[in-house]
């Protein structure tokens, strides 16, 4: 059986699946195989139809192939984790790579990278290290982050379980967490935050639009110390990265 082809490089990696299926080309037999950080590893293989159903096995594969061309959606095995993968025609030369992360991950890995490029880049202080003392970090959805005006809410709700821990660990490093149900309540008569050099971080409901994910932020340290906007976020290297700003940008 001829070897599997070299497919994309990874820094071609950009579609993103969080339901485990794509819609892949090839003839009657493919291969599934996982990016390790260093070179693509042979996961499993499937006939097309049992791809379609998500039943793979170990290679090789055993069964014969026919050569007939089909287009049909491909599902991960049930038990696949977040990763880098790649499916491939056996005896082609098409190949996808993909990143599968799944729903309940995607928006938790979108708000770390968002709240991280924050703190450690857009704090409104300058270059350098975040001046804050501690990290205020809004328990719900700030209907605010983004815009930062009281004519333009988002949605609203507790952050996830996932979400927390994410927004934790990549604050981890720079400062205590503490998270707070209303901001209103930890900022003094002079607007200032109630504990003294720490910082209020709101982050909104991300989304994904036309395949990269959009995290409105806001971040209040002070009656003149304060910023509301949105990032735009991609998959590069198989995780979340900051990659720019989107729409309007507001800073006090």
């Amino acid at each position: 059986m001829p070897s599997p082809p070299t497919g994309p490089v990874k820094q071609d990696v950009t579609l993103v699946t969080t339901t485990g299926e794509i819609a892949f080309t090839s003839g009657g037999c493919v291969e599934l195989d996982w990016w390790d950080g260093a070179e693509w590893t042979d996961l499993a293989t499937a006939t097309y139809d049992e791809a379609r159903q998500g039943i793979w096995t170990e290679p090789p594969l055993t069964q014969a192939c026919t050569m007939e061309l089909v287009m049909s959606t491909i599902s991960l095995p049930p038990q696949a984790t977040s990763g880098t993968y790649r499916v491939c025609g056996i005896g082609s030369r098409s190949c996808k790579a993909f990143v599968f992360n799944p729903a309940d991950t995607r928006s938790a890995d979108m708000m770390a990278a968002a709240i991280r490029e924050l703190v450690t880049k857009d704090h409104t202080f300058g270059n350098g290290s975040p001046p804050f003392t501690e990290f205020l970090v809004q328990t719900s959805l700030d209907p605010q982050a983004g815009s930062g005006s009281v004519n333009e809410v988002g949605p609203t709700r507790e952050l996830t379980d996932a979400e927390r821990t994410a927004v934790e660990e990549a604050l981890a490093g720079l400062g205590p967490v503490r998270w707070i149900d209303n901001p209103a309540e930890w900022r003094t008569d002079s607007l200032e935050p109630v504990i003294s050099g720490s910082v209020i971080l709101g982050i909104g409901e991300p989304v994904i639009e036309d395949g990269t994910g959009l995290v409105p932020v806001s971040l209040w340290c002070g009656g003149t110390c304060g910023t509301w906007f949105t990032y735009r976020i991609s998959v590069i290297d198989g995780t979340w990265q900051v990659v720019g700003r989107e729409g309007p940008f507001t800073i006090s």
